[in-house]
Formats: C-alpha cells, structure tokens, sequence
C-alpha cells in the first residue's frame, strides 16, 4: 500500500484502506483525515469518523465497532483489488506487436518471393488474453463484492444471500485462473497469480462464514488473507 500511495498520494481508495493497517486511532484519524479532503462527500470516511469516537461511544456500541470495522477494511481492499488488478493489466494493455523483420525487395531480375505463411498461434499470447479476462472477471466481481459491503445490512438475509452468491462469483474467476494451461515461459508468472489469488478464494470461504455467523474472528481472518493477496497480487506483472 504504500507503493501504491506514493504512485498517487490522492488515491482515496488507498487511504481508506490504510485505517486497517495502522495501529492507532489517531493513524485512523489522520487517514481519514485524508480521504475527507480528496473526497468531502466520502460517507464512509465521515462513518469511521464518527465511530472513533470512545469516550462518548456505549460500550455495547464500541464492541460492535470491531465488527464495522471488519465490515468496512473488506470494502477497502475491494476498492485496492481494483488498483492491483489494474496495475496487472496495464503493461499487457499497452503491448506492442513483436516486430517484424525488415525485408529486403527481391531484385528485378528474380521472380517475386512466395507469400510469406500466416503466422502461427502464439501460445504466450493466447495465454495473456485468456489470463486477462479472468482477471477482468476476478476485477468485477471483487469491485460488486466491495459494493454489497460497502452498503451493510447483517441483518438483512437478503443482503446475506447476496454476499454469499458474490464470494462464490470471486472463487469462481479464481477457479478460471487456475484452469488456464500456460506456455512453459509463464509458468511462473502463472503460479504467482494463482498464489496470490489462492489467499482470496479462502479469505472469501471466512467472509462468508463470517457474514452469516457474525464472526469478527472470520472477518479478521478474511481481512489478513485480502491483504495478503493484494501484497502477492502488487508483486505480478504480465508482461
């Protein structure tokens, strides 16, 4: 994360996910401090706000804050997926086609040159675009995973069920990922996904657990398991 900050120190996503990492509530402060002035409107940020606030907090409700908390660092790393997987797809994004050896013009007095063959199947290529859309589905389907969390509603089986069927959505883009068969060039690269990925299909098994039990434990192991994925998922690049 704090690469990703100091590529774009106004990455409001960035900053809201930092309240996890730090240790005071004063850090906690400061951090959403910043995400206030990139974004006034952030409900969010004024939320966390309003929850630190211990001295005038019941106690019932200061017990409940680790839940929230739990609740709103998984809608954060939601939005750092984003980052993650975006910063992935980039260098592929903007490949250039290998080039081409120049050729010379045959003289005037030899026949013209055959029509070269087409190309064959590139299996390194082929690999990159199928790898790529099951990031992109990964990318989506932690992007409305973030968004079911960021509109909390644990007592709502709907909002439940709908959590649920969105973590089964992530696990199966994860599923894709370890399907695909890559040349023997992007093996590793292939493992270091499916590495970093791994963290996130089980951190989604403890959030739904979590969800439907009210299990702060579960959320917190789902929270450390996301972060370890995005730390993972930050060190791959496609190129």
């Amino acid at each position: 994360m704090a690469q990703v900050l100091a590529a774009d120190p106004d990455s409001e996503a960035a900053w809201l996910w930092k309240t996890r990492t730090v240790i005071t509530d004063r850090e906690r402060i400061h951090c959403l401090h910043r995400v206030l002035e990139i974004n006034p409107n952030n409900r969010k940020a004024q939320e966390y706000l309003a929850a630190l606030q211990p001295k005038t907090t019941p106690q019932s409700a200061r017990s409940n804050r680790g839940w929230f908390f739990g609740i709103a660092g998984i809608a954060g790393l939601g939005c750092c997926f984003l980052l993650v997987i975006g910063a992935i797809l980039s260098p592929s994004s903007d490949r250039e086609t290998a080039p081409v050896a120049a050729t010379v013009p045959p003289a005037q007095t030899q026949p013209p040159s055959p029509e070269p063959p087409p190309p064959t199947a590139n299996p390194a290529l082929s690999y990159i675009e199928a790898m790529q859309s099951q990031l992109r589905r990964f990318e989506q389907a932690t992007d409305t995973l973030a968004g079911l969390l960021r509109a909390a509603d644990v007592g709502n089986a709907a909002w439940r069920d709908n959590i649920t069927a969105q973590a089964n959505e992530v696990q199966t883009s994860y599923a894709g990922m370890v399907g695909l068969a890559p040349p023997p060039e992007l093996a590793e690269v292939h493992q270091r996904v499916v590495t970093a990925a791994d963290f996130c299909n089980t951190a989604m098994d403890y959030l739904k657990t979590g969800i439907n039990d009210r299990s702060i434990a579960d959320m917190n192991r789902a929270d450390s398991l996301l972060t370890t994925c995005v730390d993972h998922l930050s060190r791959v690049r496609i190129e």
